[in-house]
């Protein structure tokens, strides 16, 4: 959602002459985005302006080695990259990935570690002293998990509103006191769309939602892949980031046609280097790049 084949909200603050430097990569988990915060912070500086984007919360990442790869016996389930993942120095096999399929966190851990993350982040932001902004992808108490078995497929394109298994879910985790503790503890100032009530679970909103609530950003839509817009992009840059008016942008129009590219353009496939790709590595289109340089 801040990196893709077509200019996100990140390009579109670019291409409205704000200095932005990208690091995200689609596929990031939430706590993943903390350790590249980590690995970056020291040339962050009270100057900067940080926006985070927290992804669905089944996106935990997890440290991996060796030892614990041959005990499992599940080396084939991680790319064909020489046991190099994120973070991988000298030694192979050590490094941050993507939680085995067998051995994945139940919702109720997901959801409480996705809001532990958002504060351990704002800590971090803080003695940066920094300016903060964060949004969610989507409803962060939604059920987003991909079904493994018996085959691979993503569900979190399918999930317009949130279930009663979901909100009974939602209403045990509320009953945990250091939950509720830690939600208090967060500075929901920072958020865009933040919930006048947090318990209410149906208030939480991301970027897909705000795709979603308006037919002339749906109506672009790409005829096999679910990611927003380019126009619904631009329009939540605008009206979230940079507090103007969306319909009077300079650059709607090139966003609008952009979109429109957008719907018939072939999707690249994931190499093994996409797998395990850098903050650093770019993905839009040189088409899009152009038509933004044009």
């Amino acid at each position: 959602m801040t990196k893709w084949y077509w200019p996100t909200w990140a390009d579109w603050l670019r291409i409205y002459g704000h200095p932005v430097t990208n690091l995200a990569y689609t596929g990031y988990g939430n706590n993943h985005q903390e350790w590249i915060l980590f690995e970056h912070c020291d040339k962050m500086t009270s100057d900067d302006h940080v926006i985070i984007m927290w992804p669905p919360g089944h996106r935990i990442m997890q440290w991996y080695d060796r030892e614990w790869v041959d005990q499992m016996g599940c080396a084939e389930f991680f790319p064909d990259t020489d046991g190099h993942f994120w973070f991988t120095q000298s030694q192979p096999w050590t490094g941050l990935y993507r939680t085995h399929p067998e051995h994945p966190f139940s919702l109720t851990h997901s959801i409480i570690q996705g809001f532990l993350t958002i504060l351990h982040t704002q800590k971090i932001l803080e003695k940066i002293g920094c300016q903060i902004t964060m949004a969610f992808v989507q409803n962060p108490w939604l059920d987003s998990r991909p079904t493994h078995f018996p085959t691979f497929q993503l569900r979190w394109h399918l999930l317009n509103q949130i279930s009663e298994r979901e909100i009974k879910i939602s209403k045990d985790i509320w009953q945990i006191t250091p939950f509720q503790n830690l939600m208090e503890q967060i500075n929901w100032s920072y958020f865009i769309d933040v919930p006048n009530n947090l318990k209410n679970v149906h208030q939480y909103r991301g970027i897909w939602e705000f795709f979603l609530q308006d037919r002339e950003y749906v109506v672009y839509k790409h005829e096999e892949d679910h990611h927003p817009t380019s126009i619904a992009h631009h329009d939540w840059a605008l009206k979230n980031i940079l507090k103007m008016n969306p319909k009077t942008g300079q650059h709607r129009d090139l966003a609008k046609h952009i979109s429109k590219e957008s719907m018939v353009t072939d999707i690249p496939k994931f190499g093994l280097n996409e797998d395990v790709a850098l903050p650093t590595q770019e993905m839009l289109l040189p088409k899009f790049t152009k038509l933004l340089c044009g």
